[in-house]
């Protein structure tokens, strides 16, 4: 009989252990929240920040989404939410979003990686560029010859008359980052790196008004970041057309 019960009470503890693994880890993302309650977490979680407009709801992928507003001092910010632990969890705040974020939703897997952004439209911002860069890299030593060569990948965005987007990790831009990460592994690269000669990938970017022309988004730079959960935010960096007039277009 005791040994009747243990086994019932341990089933009953793997049953449990299950319904709680299924519960906060692997059950589907319930329903979104609606407009009216986005603006009223986004201002709870941020003091000082009032939602006023909830521009669009954009589900990345079924368990990230991405919602552009407008606060009541007419700031265009961004809002990235995650279904974690059964439920939608708000996972940050720009209340400024000029200076587009990259998001690594899976940091180990550049396929999964998006940048997003939201302008006033008082800057006339109609046109993005995007750059993933690494500096070309050469050294001797020990008679053994280490080589990095140079990349400058670019890709043009339109904003669509929109204020907000977000741009995916080109198939080929996550193959370089991939391929980086492996030689980052070996050797040869940790020499290179221990001697001043690091080989690492940058992002930069440039925006454009509807004529084509450079134009620097003043009213829509220097936003706050409220980071709520430990996810990896990076901002992407603004850059002048003119620093790069000399470099191979590899499109």
């Amino acid at each position: 009989m005791l040994k009747n019960k243990k086994i019932i009470f341990g089933l009953s503890l793997l049953l449990i252990a299950f319904i709680v693994i299924y519960w906060f880890y692997l059950s589907k993302p319930t329903v979104f929240y609606s407009e009216t309650r986005l603006k009223k977490i986004i201002s709870n979680t941020y003091e000082g920040e009032y939602a006023k407009e909830i521009q669009d709801i954009i589900f990345i992928d079924q368990k990230h989404v991405f919602v552009p507003y407008i606060s009541k001092e007419n700031g265009y910010g961004v809002s990235f939410w995650k279904w974690q632990h059964h439920k939608w969890k708000i996972v940050n705040i720009i209340d400024k979003a000029g200076t587009p974020r990259l998001w690594k939703i899976k940091p180990n897997d550049p396929s999964s990686y998006v940048m997003f952004w939201n302008y006033n439209p008082v800057d006339q911002v109609n046109e993005m560029k995007f750059r993933l860069i690494r500096e070309r890299n050469y050294m001797m030593s020990n008679g053994n010859v280490y080589y990095a060569p140079e990349i400058f990948l670019e890709q043009r965005i339109s904003l669509h008359k929109k204020t907000y987007g977000f741009f995916k990790y080109p198939s080929k831009w996550s193959k370089i980052q991939k391929l980086e990460a492996e030689a980052g592994t070996k050797q040869n690269l940790f020499f290179l790196q221990e001697h001043g000669y690091p080989s690492t990938l940058s992002i930069s970017m440039t925006t454009y008004d509807k004529n084509g022309k450079e134009v620097f988004p003043e009213e829509s730079v220097n936003g706050n970041d409220y980071i709520v959960e430990d996810d990896l935010f990076e901002y992407i960096m603004y850059a002048d057309d003119k620093d790069f007039v000399d470099r191979d277009r590899n499109y």
